[in-house]
Parts: structure tokens; sequence; C-alpha cells
């Protein structure tokens, strides 16, 4: 009985979780731009980091 009970508690924290943090965020469904390792970046395109390049930071945008 009291897991019965227990999961719509589970779900309402679940809700105000995910409400607290969407009204927080400045990305809210995290579609922005994020930093990615080079590689996975370039693979997008068929294309790889050149010979010799290093200190290198990329982004995507989802």
């Amino acid at each position: 009985m009291a897991v019965v009970a227990g999961i719509p508690a589970l779900v309402l924290i679940w809700l105000v979780t995910a409400v607290v943090r969407a009204a927080t965020s400045d990305d809210p469904l995290a579609r922005g731009p994020r930093e990615v390792p080079c590689a996975e970046a370039l693979e997008f395109g068929g294309a790889r980091l050149p010979t010799g390049a290093y200190d290198t930071r990329c982004t995507v945008e989802v």
C-alpha cells in the first residue's frame, strides 16, 4: 500500500524539480551551443582535425 501511495509523491517531486530547473535555466531544453571534443564536432561533416593542431575548443549547436 505504501508503494502505491509513494508513486504519486515521486511523480510530484519529479514534476516540481523539472519546473524549477526550467524556470531557472538560461537554456531549459539544452539546445544551445555546448563544448565537445573537436574530433566529434568535425566528424559530423567528415572532416578531421589538422595534423599538429592542439589546444582546440569546439562547440556544437544541437
